[in-house]
């Protein structure tokens, strides 16, 4: 059984990874915890820099906003914040 340091929530939302030096791009939010997240999205980004990520959980709602996100390492369009 694998031990994780913070619970994982499963959830799927919609999430926007944005500035400051990049375009915006769209993504999936997977495997939420207070430690961090699992992006699906195509990604420009090297490891270590930071972003922004903009979670949706409804569309009816404002997004929750990441503003100091750092992308830990990533596989093909898979990436860890």
């Amino acid at each position: 059984m694998e031990q994780r340091q913070h619970p994982r929530f499963l959830v799927r939302m919609r999430t926007i990874l944005g500035p400051p030096d990049a375009v915006e791009q769209e993504g999936t939010v997977y495997n939420v915890s207070v430690g961090g997240c699992a992006v699906l999205a195509e990604h420009l980004r090297g490891t270590d820099m930071m972003t922004s990520l903009h979670l949706y959980p409804s569309p009816a709602t404002e997004p929750i906003i990441i503003a100091g996100a750092v992308r830990r390492w990533g596989k093909g369009p898979l990436h860890c914040y």
